[in-house]
């Protein structure tokens, strides 16, 4: 790396620190988010550093981990979910999932998302895939997005997405195959939530929710009757 990018890396990571032990540091509140997101992505929080937490995630999850990802896969079919093992509490947290094999019986699709970090919720929805009002999901098999909150959210989407029915709003459906891309964007700054679909072949399908609620998260991923799927958290 360049000398004056280095130079520019840690005088971008000191004032970080040094701010937040200022007492002026409710004053970093009012700083524009784009500028937030500058100095997160100089201080490499942009990367994915997370990875499945086999401590919390269902014991019915085979975790391994390759030299590019983490692999998580289906070993039962019924409501199997794993967890990340950061806590994403303040900032951007980034994360790129691929589907490395998907097999859903019964037409049940996986969903993945985001989950409020609290030992309680990781315990209860470890063997089970109604959490969504303990954070947010989003179906990857049929393009609904799920949440007991969904009602009260913007949501929004670079095609049309439906209207709201019974809590859950309709994303078009997407034909996901072995080898897209899903990229997940948790921001607390601007209180948002994107999922960006990657395809061969197809456009970009990029949803997000709006005015999430500020709390810790985790991201979560569960397979519904989805024995030997496999997907990847890619480092």
């Amino acid at each position: 790396m360049a000398t004056n990018q280095v130079q520019s890396r840690k005088l971008v990571h000191g004032y970080i620190r040094k701010i937040k032990l200022s007492p002026l540091y409710y004053l970093f509140s009012i700083v524009p988010s784009d500028i937030k997101s500058i100095v997160e992505m100089y201080q490499q929080k942009y990367a994915c550093d997370d990875k499945w937490d086999n401590a919390i995630s269902s014991q019915d999850i085979t975790i391994t981990e390759d030299t590019d990802k983490y692999i998580i896969k289906m070993d039962k079919n019924h409501d199997s979910t794993a967890f990340g093992h950061n806590i994403i509490s303040q900032g951007i947290a980034k994360w790129r999932l691929q589907i490395l094999s998907l097999t859903c019986s019964w037409g049940e699709p996986p969903y993945i998302g985001i989950i409020e970090d609290d030992t309680n919720n990781l315990q209860m929805y470890q063997e089970n895939s109604n959490w969504y009002d303990k954070g947010y999901q989003l179906s990857i098999g049929d393009g609904k997005i799920i949440s007991a909150f969904t009602i009260n959210h913007k949501v929004s989407a670079n095609i049309d997405i439906g209207t709201v029915r019974d809590n859950t709003k309709m994303a078009p459906a997407r034909d996901l195959k072995e080898a897209d891309i899903i990229d997940i964007e948790l921001n607390l700054y601007e209180r948002s939530l994107t999922f960006t679909f990657i395809s061969q072949g197809k456009d970009d399908l990029v949803i997000t929710i709006e005015n999430i609620k500020l709390t810790k998260y985790r991201l979560a991923l569960c397979g519904l009757f989805c024995k030997s799927s496999q997907f990847a958290l890619l480092k």
